[in-house]
């Protein structure tokens, strides 16, 4: 676990990226079948970036509270603060921004805000993954404390998963399609926090554990093409959300996988001047996109709406598709730059208070 903990603000740099080629780019036709084939299936799939987010906000969180944790109504409390430190400056700033732009009314802007439009309208209101997490980050001591009690981790977190996955295919027809958004995450943070108290105890990943990753990252990228291409895999769709549960195969698998490939290149690169340049500038870029990733996500969609539709924007660069992507990435790191810097001022003077 100790090369997913090292490579951690890459992964979640990739992530962001992800679900940035998954909002913003188009999908480009190359008249190569298996290479727009390929394109095809990781574009469909960037939404998956979200369950990588989750997976290692879960590792990193069973790493916090590890290092400080919640025996207190008072512990709580400070858990809690520094968990919305981290998250509303941001969500608050851009929502403002939005709302203004867009001309929100008061009641719009508070319900989405506050999160409640998007848990008792529709979680696609606005920016339905920060509820979400804050959501999952208040119940994370508990299920921690639990889970640290529990003698066979994994074989617990197997069965809740399979439960839980049980459940939402049971609730199905009782539950708002929309919300299963967030109930389809649950499976893939748990076994965050699985992986998170794996590594506080200092266990080693064994090689056949890199080998199920990848057995079970193929099966369900498999899944995956077979639920778009194949008439058979029709049948699957009984299941609520099945494209969103397939990705508890890819998402930590892939994690896993990455954190091992980054750390074998770096190596490389220790021992290969030649390739040091070319491996780590778009390592260190991946990496500069994870700390700001939480930004990157709650911005560029809104952009990329504005880079269509706004005619002073369009004016720019016309009718040229590489330059409205070229500008939609550059305002989006802009502006993910400029929110970052300022929450960061905010969360330093709310947690010295």
């Amino acid at each position: 676990m100790e090369k997913l903990s090292k490579h951690r603000t890459f992964l979640m740099g990739f992530a962001a990226l992800w679900v940035y080629w998954f909002h913003v780019v188009p999908e480009n036709s190359f008249g190569v079948p298996l290479i727009d084939t390929v394109w095809h299936l990781l574009h469909t799939l960037g939404f998956c970036g979200v369950d990588m987010f989750l997976f290692v906000s879960g590792f990193g969180l069973a790493h916090s509270l590890a290092k400080n944790p919640v025996n207190s109504v008072g512990d709580y409390g400070r858990f809690v603060k520094k968990r919305l430190a981290r998250l509303l400056p941001a969500f608050v700033m851009i929502a403002t921004l939005i709302g203004y732009v867009d001309g929100w009314t008061v009641k719009q802007y508070l319900g989405r805000v506050t999160g409640l439009r998007q848990f008792f309208v529709n979680v696609y209101d606005f920016l339905w993954y920060v509820p979400c997490v804050m959501l999952f980050y208040l119940v994370t001591p508990f299920i921690l404390k639990i889970l640290n009690k529990i003698r066979f981790k994994a074989l617990f977190t197997f069965a809740f998963c399979a439960v839980w996955i049980a459940a939402e295919v049971y609730l199905r027809g009782y539950i708002r399609a929309d919300l299963y958004a967030v109930i389809t995450r649950v499976a893939v943070y748990m076994v965050g926090l699985y992986a998170g108290t794996c590594a506080v105890a200092g266990k080693k990943v064994h090689p056949l554990v890199y080998v199920l990753c990848a057995a079970a990252l193929l099966f369900g990228l498999y899944v995956q093409y077979g639920l778009h291409h194949f008439d058979s895999f029709a049948f699957l769709w009984s299941v609520p959300a099945v494209n969103a549960q397939v990705n508890l195969l890819i998402g930590p698998s892939l994690c896993m996988l990455l954190s091992l490939a980054a750390d074998a290149v770096l190596k490389l690169c220790a021992k290969t001047k030649a390739t040091d340049v070319i491996i780590k500038i778009p390592y260190g870029i991946v990496r500069f996109v994870g700390t700001i990733s939480l930004e990157v996500y709650i911005t560029q969609e809104w952009l990329f709406a504005k880079m269509r539709t706004s005619e002073t924007l369009v004016s720019l660069y016309g009718s040229s598709l590489l330059l409205q992507q070229l500008a939609t990435a550059v305002f989006t790191l802009m502006l993910s730059v400029v929110i970052s810097f300022l929450s960061k001022k905010i969360i330093k003077k709310s947690l010295k208070s």
